[in-house]
């Protein structure tokens, strides 16, 4: 599913699942934690219709803390709230606006102001 969420809670000891290795019990066998978020929007994909705006989930993130360290699998990117910026502008003298920008990446969302454009 494609969405714009806003995260309610951080990453903890708390929200963390730890589960040691039966064989090993020094080694974790998985790690991850359980987040709450709220829908903002929803732009479709599988079961989109499911849900709504104002809805709170709690999701899976592929990350933990264990013994004071931060656990994730290979290239995991980090699960965060996002600090966002509003700017609009106008692309090649269209009624384009980028209305968010997120401050540490490059993930924008466009909204398309004149539907003649589509």
């Amino acid at each position: 599913m494609i969405l714009k969420a806003k995260i309610m809670d951080d990453l903890s000891k708390e929200n963390s699942v730890i589960e040691m290795d039966a064989q090993d019990t020094d080694s974790i066998s998985s790690a991850y934690s359980l987040r709450n978020i709220e829908l903002l929007e929803i732009y479709g994909g599988d079961n989109a219709d499911q849900f709504q705006p104002g809805d709170k989930l709690t999701i899976i993130n592929n990350a933990a803390i264990h013994d004071n360290n931060y656990i994730h699998i290979e290239g995991y990117e980090k699960l965060e709230k996002a600090k966002l910026r509003k700017q609009e502008i106008k692309v090649d003298s269209s009624d384009i606006s980028i209305n968010y920008i997120q401050e540490l990446s490059n993930t924008v969302l466009v909204e398309i102001l004149n539907s003649d454009l589509l």
